[in-house]
C-alpha cells in the first residue's frame, strides 16, 4: 500500500470504530473511540473512522480529532523536555560536584541521549502539523502491511528461542551450548561454516533474546517498507557479520560472537541508508529521528555494561549501510518495493 495515499487505508462504514494495531482489533462506539483517541501518542499505530471519515486514519489526521490530538502531543512532548532537562541538570550537576560514581555518569548520558532524541523529534517532526501526520501514516501502514517476511522471521525466531531453551537444559548450560553449536573464535570455516547460521540464534539470556527479539520486528518491518526479500537480507546479513568476526587477527577476536544483533543492526543501517538515500519514500526527517535511535541503542550496551562488546552492532551498521549502495545499483533494482 502507499502510506502517502490516505485512500489507500481501510474504508470506513459511517460510525465511530477504531482499528488497534498491529493485531487488527475492532473496537466500535464513540466512548471507546475516544478513549483510543485520548491515549494515542506520536508513536501510536491506532486508526479510527467518526461517521463523516471515509477511511481508517490515524487520530491526528482525522479531522474531527487532529487539531485536539496535536495539541496533546506538543505539550506531552514539551513536558518531557523539561523532565529530561532537570533530570540532567541534578545528574550533571551531582556528578561534577564530587561525584566520580559510574553509575551517576552512565545515567547522566543515558538522560542526555532521551533529551536528543526527544528533542529532534519535537522539533523536526511534531511542530509541522504534516510533518506528523506523515509519520502517523507511515507507522500505520507498516502495520497494516501483509508482511511475510515479518511474520516468518518471528516465527523463526520464537523456534530457535524454544530450541535453545531445550538443549541448553539438557547440554549442561550456555557455554557447552555455544561450544558446540556457537560461533566461536576458533572455529573452522571451511568446515564448519554451518555456524555462520546457527551461532546468531543462540543469547546470552532471556532478556537478551527478548531485547532482539523487539529490535528484530522493528528492523524487519522498516526494510520491507523498503526493500523486498526483508527476511533473505537478515540472512545475509548474519553470514556476513559472521565473516568479519572470523577474519578478525586471532589475539583481538573476541572468545564467541552471540545473539543476532549484528544482522539486525545490519536492517538497521540498511533502513537508515534508504530513509536517508531515498527520502521522498519516507516521512520528512524521518532518517533523523532513525539515526538518533541507533545511536541510542548502539550506545546503551555499553553504558549499561561495561563487558558489553560492540563488534557486532559496529559492522553490522556498517555493513547493512554499505549493502544499501550496492542495492541500489541498477543491478539489483528488483529488490525495491514498487
Amino acid at each position: 500500500m502507499d502510506w502517502m495515499d490516505e485512500t489507500t487505508f481501510p474504508l470506513a462504514n459511517g460510525k465511530w470504530q477504531a482499528i488497534k494495531l498491529p493485531f487488527g482489533r475492532i473496537v466500535d462506539g464513540e466512548a471507546r473511540v475516544e478513549k483510543i483517541v485520548r491515549n494515542s501518542h506520536p508513536f501510536s499505530t491506532a486508526l479510527i473512522t467518526t461517521p463523516q471519515s471515509q477511511h481508517f486514519l490515524p487520530p491526528v489526521c482525522t479531522p474531527e480529532t487532529q487539531a485536539r490530538v496535536r495539541r496533546r502531543f506538543l505539550l506531552q512532548r514539551k513536558f518531557i523536555l523539561i523532565y529530561l532537562l532537570l533530570c540532567l541538570l541534578i545528574l550533571l550537576t551531582w556528578y561534577l560536584g564530587g561525584s566520580q560514581d559510574r553509575k551517576v555518569l552512565v545515567m547522566t548520558l543515558v538522560t542526555a541521549l532521551f533529551f536528543v532524541f526527544f528533542a529532534f523529534d519535537y522539533g523536526l517532526s511534531l511542530r509541522v502539523e504534516r510533518y506528523m501526520q506523515e509519520r502517523a501514516l507511515y507507522l500505520a501502514s507498516l502495520c497494516l502491511k501483509n508482511n511475510r517476511d515479518l511474520k516468518l522471521g518471528a516465527l523463526l525466531f520464537l523456534m530457535a528461542g524454544l530450541m535453545q531453551y531445550f538443549v541448553q537444559r539438557h547440554s549442561g548450560g550456555l557455554e557447552p551450548l555455544i561450544r558446540q553449536y556457537g560461533l566461536m573464535n576458533d572455529f573452522k570455516l571451511a568446515s564448519e561454516s554451518w555456524r555462520l547460521i546457527s551461532g546468531p540464534f543462540i543469547h546470552s539470556s532471556i532478556t537478551h533474546w527478548a531485547n532482539n527479539f523487539i529490535y528484530l520486528i522493528i528492523t524487519l518491518a522498516l526494510t520491507a517498507s523498503f526493500r523486498k526479500h526483508a527476511l533473505w537480507w537478515l540472512m545475509l546479513f548474519l553470514v556476513l557479520t559472521g565473516l568479519a568476526f572470523r577474519l578478525i587477527p586471532y589475539p583481538l577476536r573476541p572468545d564467541a560472537l552471540v545473539g543476532i544483533s549484528g544482522g539486525i543492526f545490519a536492517l538497521f543501517g540498511l533502513s537508515f541508508h534508504d530513509s536517508l538515500m531515498h527520502r521522498d519514500n519516507f516521512p520528512r526527517y524521518f532518517f533523523v529521528m532513525l539515526g538518533c535511535f541507533i545511536v541510542m541503542m548502539t550506545a546503551f550496551p555499553y553504558l549499561l555494561s561495561p563487558r558489553a562488546s560492540g563488534f557486532a552492532h559496529l559492522t553490522g551498521l556498517l555493513t547493512g549501510f554499505i549493502a544499501g549502495f550496492l542495492a541500489d545499483s541498477p543491478m539489483f533494482a528488483k529488490t525495491r518495493v514498487p
